[in-house]
């Protein structure tokens, strides 16, 4: 090449190439953070699946519970208490909120606080059918909303033909949860935490 040649270049390839290797750079990043994005949220997903596995398992134990435990119910009394185990809706002055997790209000007396308030009331269940890989242990908490009466117009023929003319049903509350928000284990791992409510009704003849 002459040197007349060499003179007159300016170096545009080298900045192209500078500026494909930037754009191709930040392609490569974009595509990095996006992917990094997708991993979290899958991950997220899957936490939650566990937690609602989790809650919903807490909510069959908490309907076994009181399957086994109304087996004793003779009276209205046993069954607003269930035995120490469920709080009474019905009683004066009692608080029951269907949001659990709700703060205590200032000044209010935690004695007559239902499950959104009194942790005293959430029962732990075995963790044996809850997932393997959740954090923290299931939970349930029972609320007595109170009574209704079924009448012979309602009963199905084969009640009827027992001799009995009335039903009485017994309302429950329950809220399940995959694991206590408290618990210093969850918290530290940031795992969700899934709360379920679903109502439960026996019937005594």
């Amino acid at each position: 090449m002459s040197p007349d040649r060499r003179s007159h270049q300016s170096g545009a390839a080298l900045v192209i190439v500078l500026l494909l290797l930037l754009v191709m750079t930040l392609l490569g990043l974009a595509s990095l953070r996006a992917t990094l994005l997708e991993e979290r949220m899958s991950g997220a997903l899957f936490d939650r699946s566990l937690a609602f596995q989790s809650a919903e398992y807490a909510m069959r134990e908490a309907e076994s519970f009181i399957n086994v435990e109304a087996v004793n119910i003779v009276s209205d009394a046993d069954a607003r208490t269930l035995f120490g185990n469920a709080f009474d809706c019905t009683a004066t002055g009692m608080r029951c909120e269907t949001q659990p997790g709700m703060l205590l209000p200032a000044a209010s007396p935690v004695s007559n606080q239902s499950c959104a308030f009194d942790p005293a009331f959430w029962r732990s269940v075995p963790v044996i059918g809850a997932p393997v890989d959740a954090v923290g242990v299931p939970q349930f908490c029972l609320e007595f909303t109170g009574t209704s009466i079924m009448d012979s117009e309602q009963l199905s023929a084969e009640i009827q033909d027992g001799g009995a003319t009335e039903m009485t049903l017994y309302h429950y509350r329950i809220h399940a949860r995959s694991a206590d928000p408290n618990d210093a284990a969850v918290r530290t791992a940031g795992r969700a935490v899934v709360t379920l409510q679903g109502q439960f009704v026996i019937s005594r003849i």
